[in-house]
C-alpha cells in the first residue's frame, strides 16, 4: 500500500513497516527490497534463503513489469533482481477475515515469491525452520519502516504470539488451498504491530524462518496507522 514517503536517492515511494526495536545488525539476513511500478513504487521486505535468492511475498512483487523493478538495497548500494517467480495458485483477490478462536484474523492464499540475483547478496543465509510452533509461544518478527515517529527504511524487530495454523484459500475465499499454509498471530505482550511495508519480511522461530508476512487486520479506534500483527 504505497504512501508520500519518499525514498531517499531512489524516487521510491516506500510504506511504513512497523512499530518495534531498531534492529541493528541482529538479523542481517533481512534485506530492503523497493518495487518500482511506473512513475513511484514501494517498500517491501525479505528474507535472503540462498546466497542469490530473497523469499518475500507476492503481492510485493506481483506488479513489476520486469524483474529489474525490483532491487535490493545493500550497503554498497542497489542491486536489480535478474528473475522474480510468484506462487503459481496466488491470487491478489483470495485474502478475507476469518475467526479463529474469538479473535479476527487475515487470510489469504500462497502469497510469497522468489527472488533471484546475478550476483552473490553481502548477507547471511537464513535457514528455513520445519518446527511448528505452540500456542502461546512468542515469535520474532522483521522487517524494514515505520517507527512510532513514522520513520521507515530501518530494519526493525517486534515480538509477537504465535496462535495457530491455519488454512489458505483460493480465490473463492471458501475452497481451501492447503490444510497448513498459514500461520497466525497475535501482537504478543509487547503489542507490536505491522504495516504495508512490512510484507515479506521474516517469521522467525529462533534463528529459524518459518513465515513471511503477508497482511493483519486493521486496527480500528485507536491512533496506531498500522495493522494489529493478526
Amino acid at each position: 500500500e504505497p504512501t508520500t514517503d519518499i525514498e531517499p536517492n531512489t524516487g521510491i515511494i516506500s510504506s511504513p513497516v512497523r512499530f518495534g526495536t531498531e534492529d541493528g545488525d541482529g538479523h542481517p539476513g533481512i534485506l530492503k527490497l523497493h518495487i518500482r511500478v511506473g512513475n513511484s513504487g514501494f517498500l517491501c521486505s525479505g528474507t535472503v534463503i540462498e546466497q542469490r535468492t530473497i523469499l518475500t511475498a507476492a503481492h510485493c512483487v506481483e506488479n513489476a513489469v520486469a524483474a529489474l523493478d525490483i532491487y535490493v538495497a545493500l550497503e554498497t548500494g542497489y542491486q536489480s533482481a535478474t528473475q522474480f517467480y510468484v506462487h503459481e495458485d496466488y491470487s491478489p483477490d483470495a485474502p478475507h477475515i476469518r475467526n479463529v478462536n474469538g479473535e479476527w484474523f487475515r487470510f489469504s492464499g500462497p502469497d510469497i515469491a522468489i527472488v533471484t540475483f546475478a550476483q552473490d547478496l553481502p548477507a547471511p543465509v537464513v535457514s528455513i525452520g520445519t518446527a511448528t510452533p505452540d500456542a502461546g509461544d512468542l515469535l520474532t518478527i522483521v522487517g524494514f519502516g515505520a517507527n512510532e515517529n513514522n520513520e521507515t527504511g530501518v530494519r526493525r524487530v517486534g515480538t509477537v504470539e504465535f496462535a495457530a495454523v491455519t488454512e489458505t484459500y483460493e480465490v473463492d475465499q471458501s475452497t481451501v488451498h492447503h490444510a497448513a499454509g498459514s500461520l497466525v498471530v497475535n501482537p504478543g505482550p509487547t503489542d507490536q504491530v505491522v504495516c504495508g511495508g512490512d510484507s515479506g519480511g521474516a517469521l522467525l522461530v529462533g534463528d529459524d524462518l518459518v513465515g513471511v508476512t503477508s497482511g493483519g487486520v486493521v486496527a480500528v479506534g485507536d491512533d496506531n496507522p498500522c495493522v494489529r500483527a493478526r
